[in-house]
C-alpha cells in the first residue's frame, strides 16, 4: 500500500510550500480554499511533524493518522494558552488577532520542519499509495454515499417534515454492517478504519443539522464562552466565573479556528466538535485490534457507534473532546509499537489536553488510573510470612499477601518475606510518579488558576457520601436514565421501549460475561497466549484488564449509589467506559456462541454434569437425600415425626459434612471447573459468534437511532422527528435567536431577564448574556416580577412555560396589565414591567 518516498530534503520544501499558501489563502480570504488549507494547518500538519519527529515509524498509516490529529488538537490547544498568556502577560490585548496567531503558529511549525529535516537528513518519507480495484471502490463510494444521505436526509426532515431518508440511513447502515461481516472473508481488510469514519460521521452529522442554530443544554454556556473569547480577542476567565472557564478546549480553541477558517461562529461551533470526534470510533477500532482480529475489532467500532451519547455528541462537545483525549492516551498507553519514553510523553500530553477539556472527565480517568495503580501494585508481589508466625495464624494468611499490602511497606518486612510474584510477570507502565503528576495538573488548573472546577468536584464527591446514607433506598436520587435502565414504569411504556429495554440489558450482559471470562481465564488471556486463534492475536495487556474491570465498577456504581448519576450522566459515563468495555461486549458474543454451540453438538453432556458437585448424572432419584421415590413421607428423612435431630439426614450432630446429601465433601473445585468451561473463549464456530453478535447490535442500533420508535408509529427520537418534547425544547428558531439578539444589545444592564429553563439558555448563546443576568427561576414561583420577560417561540404558541418538571401556563391577561410589548416579531415576544419602563424614561 505504501510504495512511493520523498526524501528528506522535497519533505521540508513541500511544509514550507504548504505553509506559505495556507497563509496566503487566509490573508486573501479565498472561500472554499481557507477553510481546507486551514483546517489541514491546524488539525494535521502540527502532529504530523511531532509523530515523524519522534520517530514513530513502526506504526500503521490508520495509527499515525489519528495520532497526528490528536497531538495537533493538544499542540493547538496548549501553544494558543501559551500564545495568550505571552501577550497578555506582555500588556496587550490582541493574543488571537490573525497576525499574531499566524506568526507564532508558523514560526513554530517552520522550526518542527526543520528540526525534521536536520534529524532525518538520510530518511525518506513514505507516501501511502492510494489505488483501488473495483470491490474497493465500491465500498469506499458506498460508505460515502452514507454521508450525503444523511446530509439530505436531514434537509428533507427541516423542509417537509418528512423522516424517509433517515429511516432508509439507518437501515442501510444496519445492513451495510450486516453485509460487511456477513462476507468478511471477500472484504478488504485496509477498508475498515475509512468505512468506520464514514458510518460515524454519516451519525454524527444528524444532530448538527437539525437547525440552523446550536441544540442541547450546556452547549449554550460553552457557546457564550467561545463568542466572549472572539470578542475579547483573548481568553480570560470570566467575571463571574463558572466550571465551564476551565473547559478551554471550548471557547480557545474554536476561537482559534475560527481566526483562520473564518467561518460563522455558530456554524463553526457547531460542526468543529462533531468533525474532531469523527476519528474516536476509528480509536476503538486500533484499541480492539491489538487484541482481537480486525473483523471483531470492527464490530467494536459499531458497538461504540451504537450508544446514544455518539448520535447526540453535537450537544456536549467539551465531554467528547476529553473522551476523544482519553481514547488517544489509552490507544498511546498500549501500543507496543511506541517505546516506553515516548508512549509516557505522549501519555502525559493527552492527559493535560484531558483536563483542559472537561473536569469530570478527567477526575473519572483519574479514579481508573489510580485504582489500576493500587491493583497493579498489590497483584506484583509476593508476600510470605507463614515462616515467621506461629502454624495455627499462618494458615489463614493470604497465599499472596503482597495483593494486600502496597509494594512500599515491603521493605519493613523481615529479610526474605518479600519477593517478585511469578505468577505475574506484568510490566507496569502506569507509574506513581505519572497519577501524581496527573493529580498535580488538575489540582493546579482546576483549584488554583480557573478555581471553580475544583469545589464543585469536592462538593460532588462530598453530596454523594451524604446521599448514600440519607437518600440510598430512594429511586430519583439516581437520575432518570438510572431509572429507565433499571426498568421502572418499563410495563406501562410502548413496545418499543420495551424491545430497547431488552437490548440495553443484552449488551451489559455481553460485556459482564466477557470481564467474568477473563477474570476466569485470566492466567490463560493475560498472562500466556490464549488458544482462541479464531479471536485472539495476542494476550490481553493486564493493566488494560484492570482498567475495564474498574469501568465496568464505575457504571455499576452509578445505578447503586445515589446522586452520580446527576453529576455525570450515565450515558456519557457509558461512552467513555467504551474505550474498554467495547472488546469485552466481543468476548461475551464469543463465550454465548461457544456455549451454543457445545450445547448443539452434544458436548453439553460433561458440562451440565459437571455442575453437580458430586459428579453424577442428575435425575429426580439423585435428587432424594436417601434414593427413595419421592412423595410426602419420604421428604422425611427418617419416615419420623419432623424434629430437629430428624431434619439431619444422617440422624447426626450438624456438621458441614452431614449437609452434604450424598455423604461425600463439597467438591467446590468441579463447580469452578464447570463454571470455567461454560465461560470458555474458544471461538470453536466463528460463524455463530458473529451472527450472535450482530443479532443484538443490529437491533440495538435501530432501537437507539429512533428506527424502531417510528416503524412502530412511536414518535420519541428528536433525531428524525420534529414532533417530539425533546425537539420543542431544543430547537432554536431564526425569530427566537433574533429576539434574543436584540434584548442582548438593547438591554438596560442592571435589569435582569426572566424567562423559562430553554429560555435561558437562548438567551446565554443567541442573546450572549453574561451568566447571572438571566433568571430561569422566579417565573415559575410567580408572575411578579421586574425587569424583561423573554418569550419563546412555544411561551407563544401553547401559552405555557416549561422547566424540566414542571410546565405552568401563562397568565396573559395579568402580562397584559402590567407588562408592555417592547419587541414581537411573531415567534418571539419581550416584554417590560411598565414600573421599570416609566423608570427608564
Amino acid at each position: 500500500m505504501l510504495n512511493k518516498r520523498l526524501n528528506s530534503k522535497y519533505f521540508l520544501t513541500v511544509i514550507l510550500l504548504f505553509i506559505f499558501c495556507t497563509d496566503i489563502l487566509v490573508y486573501f480570504n479565498v472561500p472554499g480554499l481557507r477553510e481546507i488549507f486551514g483546517f489541514i494547518f491546524l488539525t494535521v500538519l502540527p502532529g504530523m511533524l511531532i509523530v515523524n519527529l519522534l520517530h514513530l515509524d513502526r506504526l500503521n498509516l490508520t495509527e499515525k493518522i489519528v495520532l497526528s490529529w490528536g497531538i495537533s488538537l493538544s499542540f493547538v490547544t496548549m501553544v494558543g494558552l501559551l500564545i495568550n498568556s505571552i501577550i497578555l502577560f506582555a500588556g496587550h490585548t490582541n493574543a488571537l488577532s490573525l497576525d499574531v496567531l499566524l506568526i507564532f503558529f508558523n514560526s513554530i511549525l517552520i522550526a518542527l520542519a526543520l528540526a525534521n529535516y536536520f534529524c532525518h537528513k538520510d530518511s525518506s518519507y513514505r507516501i501511502p499509495s492510494l489505488s483501488f480495484n473495483t470491490l474497493e471502490l465500491a465500498i469506499i463510494t458506498s460508505s460515502f454515499y452514507l454521508v450525503l444521505i444523511s446530509i439530505v436526509g436531514v434537509y428533507l426532515l427541516e423542509k417537509t417534515g418528512n423522516n424517509i431518508l433517515l429511516m432508509i440511513l439507518f437501515l442501510a447502515i444496519a445492513i451495510f454492517v450486516s453485509l460487511i461481516i456477513l462476507f468478511r472473508d471477500k472484504f478488504p481488510k485496509r477498508l475498515y478504519p475509512m468505512v468506520i469514519f464514514f458510518i460515524g460521521l454519516s451519525i454524527l452529522l444528524i444532530m448538527s443539522l437539525r437547525s440552523h442554530h446550536i441544540m442541547g443544554s450546556d452547549i449554550h454556556l460553552e457557546y457564550n464562552l467561545f463568542q466572549n473569547t472572539l470578542i475579547n480577542n483573548y481568553w480570560k476567565i470570566s467575571d463571574n466565573p463558572t466550571v465551564v472557564d476551565a473547559c478551554i478546549t471550548i471557547s480557545l480553541l474554536p476561537a482559534i479556528y475560527q481566526k483562520i477558517l473564518n467561518i460563522a461562529p455558530e456554524m463553526l461551533f457547531k460542526f468543529l466538535f462533531v468533525i474532531l470526534f469523527s476519528i474516536s470510533p476509528v480509536l476503538i477500532y486500533l484499541i480492539s485490534n491489538k487484541y482481537v482480529k480486525k473483523d471483531y475489532s470492527f464490530l467494536a467500532a459499531f458497538f461504540f457507534m451504537s450508544q446514544l451519547s455518539f448520535f447526540t455528541a453535537e450537544s456536549n462537545p467539551r465531554t467528547n473532546l476529553a473522551i476523544l483525549f482519553v481514547m488517544l492516551a489509552v490507544m498511546v498507553f498500549f501500543n507496543d509499537k511506541i517505546s516506553l519514553p515516548k508512549k509516557r510523553l505522549l501519555f502525559i500530553v493527552f492527559l493535560i489536553s484531558c483536563v483542559l477539556s472537561h473536569y469530570s472527565t478527567s477526575y473519572i480517568f483519574f479514579i481508573i488510573l489510580f485504582l489500576s495503580l493500587l491493583v497493579t501494585y498489590l497483584s506484583t508481589d509476593s508476600i510470605n510470612l507463614s515462616k515467621y508466625l506461629p502454624a495455627s495464624l499462618s494458615r489463614y494468611l493470604p497465599v499472596n499477601l503482597g495483593r494486600y499490602l502496597p509494594s512500599g511497606l515491603t521493605k519493613y518486612l523481615p529479610k526474605g518475606a518479600h519477593q517478585k510474584s511469578k505468577d505475574h510477570p506484568v510490566e507496569r507502565i502506569t507509574t506513581l510518579n505519572m497519577v501524581i503528576l496527573f493529580f498535580s495538573i488538575m489540582f493546579l488548573w482546576y483549584a488554583q488558576i480557573t478555581q471553580k472546577a475544583f469545589g464543585s468536584g469536592v462538593s460532588f464527591f462530598k453530596t454523594t457520601l451524604t446521599d448514600l446514607f440519607i437518600n440510598f433506598f430512594i429511586s430519583e436520587s439516581r437520575g432518570t436514565q438510572v431509572q429507565a435502565l433499571v426498568g421502572q414504569g418499563i410495563l406501562d411504556k410502548a413496545i418499543s421501549a420495551q424491545i430497547e429495554f431488552v437490548f440495553t440489558w443484552l449488551l451489559l450482559g455481553f460485556i459482564g460475561l466477557g470481564i467474568l471470562a477473563v477474570l476466569v481465564h485470566r492466567k490463560k488471556i493475560i498472562f500466556t497466549r490464549y488458544p482462541g486463534k479464531n479471536l485472539f492475536k495476542r494476550n490481553i495487556d493486564f493493566e488494560f484488564f484492570i482498567m475495564a474491570f474498574i469501568s465496568s465498577i464505575l457504571l455499576l456504581s452509578m445505578v447503586i449509589l445515589p446522586h452520580i448519576a446527576k453529576g455525570y450522566s450515565m450515558d456519557r459515563l457509558y461512552l467513555l467506559t467504551s474505550t474498554f468495555l467495547s472488546l469485552f461486549f466481543i468476548l461475551g458474543g464469543v463465550i454465548l456462541a461457544d456455549f451454543l454451540g457445545r450445547l448443539k453438538n452434544q458436548e453439553n453432556v460433561q458440562g451440565i454434569k459437571g455442575t453437580d458437585p458430586f459428579r453424577k448424572g442428575w435425575d429426580l432419584k439423585s435428587l432424594n437425600p436417601l434414593g427413595k421415590g419421592w412423595d410426602l413421607k419420604s421428604l422425611n428423612p427418617l419416615g419420623k415425626g419432623w424434629d430437629l435431630k430428624s431434619l439431619n439426614p444422617l440422624g447426626k450432630g450438624w456438621d458441614l459434612k452431614s449437609l452434604n446429601p450424598l455423604g461425600k465433601g463439597w467438591d467446590l473445585k468441579s463447580i469452578g471447573k464447570s463454571v470455567r468451561n461454560i465461560l470458555s473463549i474458544k471461538n470453536s464456530s466463528p460463524n455463530r459468534g458473529f451472527y450472535i453478535l450482530l443479532l443484538i447490535l443490529v437491533p440495538y442500533f435501530l432501537c437507539v437511532s429512533g428506527f424502531t420508535y417510528n416503524l412502530l408509529g412511536e414518535n420519541r427520537s428528536v433525531l428524525s422527528n420534529s414532533n417530539v418534547e425533546s425537539y420543542y425544547e431544543s430547537y432554536i428558531t431564526d425569530g427566537e435567536s433574533a429576539g434574543a439578539e436584540w434584548l442582548g444589545q438593547y438591554r438596560y444592564s442592571k435589569s435582569k431577564i426572566r424567562t423559562d429553563h430553554a429560555g435561558a439558555y437562548i438567551m446565554y448563546s443567541q442573546g450572549n448574556q453574561p451568566f447571572g443576568s438571566v433568571d430561569e427561576v422566579s417565573l415559575s414561583n410567580s408572575d411578579v416580577v421586574t425587569g424583561y420577560i423573554y418569550l419563546r417561540n412555544r411561551n407563544v404558541d401553547q401559552g405555557v412555560f416549561v422547566w424540566k418538571h414542571n410546565i405552568k401556563k401563562i397568565n396573559s391577561t395579568y402580562y397584559g396589565k402590567y407588562y408592555i410589548k417592547i419587541y414581537d416579531s411573531g415567534n418571539c415576544c419581550i416584554m417590560l414591567n411598565r414600573t421599570r419602563l416609566n423608570s427608564v424614561q
